[in-house]
């Protein structure tokens, strides 16, 4: 598989858009489960920090995708 150009903008393809809303439906709904079930602290703040970039994550590996 050929590596996209990792500091160009890509327009993402119908599969892609896809991909990358099943993942931001999945981590607002995680969010909004750490949201409720822990307190205001630290950890949680952490925990929703880390969330974020694991979907910033997500959705570029979705846009490498080749379909």
């Amino acid at each position: 598989m050929k590596q996209a150009n990792p500091w160009q903008f890509h327009t993402p393809t119908d599969a892609q858009k896809e991909a990358m809303q099943k993942f931001c439906d999945s981590f607002q709904a995680l969010a909004e489960l750490i949201e409720k079930e822990s307190p205001a602290c630290r950890q949680r703040s952490l925990a929703m920090t880390h969330l974020e970039e694991a979907a910033v994550w997500a959705n570029k590996a979705a846009n490498q995708r080749e379909d």
